[in-house]
């Protein structure tokens, strides 16, 4: 059997936000069907990779609200790193996120569909999530009274 490898997981797993349970969520599916991945939830990992318990608690990779702090303990200690944080100050690892512009879409499509014609969004339009969303739902919105 091939060696396991290792994840850490940094997600901020007791914040209420519906998207850091749906990253831990669909890492513990593709660990499951590829039987490869041991996910460890690690809140600290930056301090993990740093400390003196590093030998022993190696990480054959990190999936992470990348801060500054963990991305140069990651950089130090050779683990790769996948940064799943919209808002991250970091920009120079690789970043997964989901499709906003089509989660505004969807919102607007689902609204027009159940007859709605008056719409509000409320969102923190200074996150690049949100402005993504806002955007697209409007535009839905537009396209759809020109059309009627």
């Amino acid at each position: 059997m091939a060696k396991r490898r290792r994840v850490a997981l940094m997600l901020e797993l007791n914040w209420p936000f519906k998207r850091h349970h749906d990253v831990f969520a669909g890492t513990q599916q593709y660990a499951q069907e590829k039987d490869g991945w041991e996910c460890i939830v690690d809140a600290q990992a930056q301090e993990t990779l740093a400390g003196p318990r590093r030998a022993k608690v190696a990480y054959d990779g990190i999936i992470a609200r990348v801060t500054p702090q963990l991305a140069e303990a990651a950089r130090r200690a050779g683990v790769p790193i996948v940064n799943v944080w919209t808002s991250s100050p970091v920009r120079d690892v690789p970043l997964v996120l989901p499709d906003f512009a089509a989660i505004g879409r969807m919102a607007a499509e689902h609204l027009l569909g159940r007859g709605f014609r008056h719409f509000g969004f409320l969102g923190f339009t200074r996150q690049r999530s949100n402005r993504a969303s806002h955007l697209a739902f409007e535009g839905m919105i537009l396209e759809a009274s020109r059309g009627t």
